[in-house]
C-alpha cells in the first residue's frame, strides 16, 4: 500500500487528493493520512494543501521504497536491498540466493581490485552490488567487466570514459571503480557479483579520483540507478545468448580511455599502444611484442 501510494506521488504533475487515492485504493482516508505520515517520517517532503491533496517535493531519494519502486517499474528479476551502511556490498552479495541488487550509502570495508580499499564514506557516492547466476564459464569475467564499464559510463554520461579493466573516468580522473567477483563450481558460474562504486561529491583525500558533482553532473543517485539497470538488463539477455562483446566492441573501444595511446604495463619493461579490448574483453597492446592481457594493470606512459 505505502509503496503504491509513494507511486502514485512520483507519477502525479500536480496535487492528488486524499479522496482520489482512497477511492483509487479502496481504504478509508484515514488509512490513507497514515501512509503518508509514515512516508513523511521516512524523510519524503510531502506537502499537503486543504482541498488540493498532498504533493511530493523530493523525488530524488535513495532508499528501500525506492529501490523497491525502481525494481517494479523496470521489471528487473532482482531482489532489492537497501542499507545506509554496511561493510561491503559485494560481501553482504555473496550472502544472497537468489539475483538481487545491494545498495548503500556507506561500506566501511569497501574493497577495489587486488584488495585495496575502496573509499566508500557517507554522503560521498552510491555502492552497489548486483547478485546473478548466469551459468556460465568463469573465462567470462574480462568481458562482463567490461560489458558493466560501459553501462556504467553510458549512465553518467558522453564525457565518461572506459580505463581497462574495471574503471570510469571523467578526464583524467577516476569517477567510479567496478569489482567483479565469481563463486564458481564445476567450471561453471554459481554467482556472478558485479560490484560499481561512484563517486557523486568529492573525495576529499584522493587526488586522483573525481566525482559527479565537481564535473557539473546533475545526476541523482536514482537517476544513475535507474540508467544503469536499463541499460544493464537491455545487454545481459544478449550476453547470455552469445557471451562475448562483439556486439558492443566498437561502443567500448570508442569510450576507451587508453584507445591508440602509449602505455606502460605494470610489472613489464615494455611501453606499447594501447590497439583496444577484444571480444573477450583483453587488453591488445602492441610493444616489442603483442600483448594480450586479461587482467592486470596499464596506465598512460608518465600518468597513473
Amino acid at each position: 500500500m505505502r509503496l503504491t501510494i509513494l507511486q502514485r506521488l512520483k507519477s502525479a504533475s500536480d496535487y492528488i487528493s486524499g479522496q482520489q487515492l482512497s477511492r483509487e485504493l479502496q481504504v478509508s482516508r484515514a488509512a490513507i493520512n497514515k501512509h503518508i505520515m509514515a512516508l513523511r517520517d521516512m524523510g519524503y517532503q510531502i506537502e499537503s494543501i486543504t482541498n488540493r491533496g498532498y504533493r511530493l517535493q523530493d523525488k530524488q531519494m535513495i532508499n528501500q521504497l525506492e529501490l523497491e519502486l525502481l525494481v517494479r517499474a523496470g521489471g528487473y528479476p532482482v531482489t532489492p536491498v537497501f542499507y545506509e551502511t554496511i561493510d561491503s556490498t559485494n560481501r553482504a552479495a555473496k550472502q544472497m540466493a537468489q539475483h538481487g541488487l545491494i545498495v548503500a550509502l556507506e561500506q566501511t570495508h569497501g574493497k577495489g581490485r587486488r584488495g585495496r580499499d575502496w573509499i566508500s564514506a557517507k554522503g560521498q557516492g552510491l555502492y552497489v552490488s548486483l547478485v546473478l547466476m548466469p551459468q556460465l564459464p568463469p573465462e567470462v569475467i574480462s568481458a562482463i567487466t567490461q560489458l558493466a564499464g560501459l553501462c556504467v559510463a553510458k549512465a553518467i554520461g558522453p564525457e565518461a570514459r572506459i580505463k581497462w579493466p574495471n574503471d570510469v573516468y571523467i578526464k583524467d580522473k577516476k569517477a567510479s571503480g567496478i569489482l567483479t567477483e565469481l563463486i564458481t563450481q564445476a567450471d561453471l558460474i554459481e554467482k556472478l557479483i558485479i560490484g560499481i562504486g561512484v563517486n557523486f561529491n568529492p573525495v576529499n583525500d584522493m587526488d586522483t579520483a573525481t566525482s559527479l558533482a565537481e564535473q557539473g553532473k546533475d545526476l541523482s543517485m536514482i537517476e544513475f540507478l535507474d540508467q544503469f539497470l536499463k541499460l544493464w538488463f537491455q545487454a545481459y539477455p544478449q550476453f547470455l545468448e552469445q557471451p562475448d562483446l562483439s556486439y558492443w566492441l566498437e561502443e567500448i573501444n570508442q569510450r576507451s580511455l587508453l584507445q591508440n595511446k602509449s602505455v606502460q604495463i605494470s610489472g613489464i619493461d615494455d611501453v606499447g599502444t594501447f590497439l583496444g579490448i577484444d571480444a573477450q574483453g583483453h587488453a591488445i597492446i602492441e610493444g616489442e611484442s603483442r600483448h594480450m592481457l586479461s587482467y592486470g594493470e596499464i596506465s598512460l606512459k608518465g600518468w597513473k
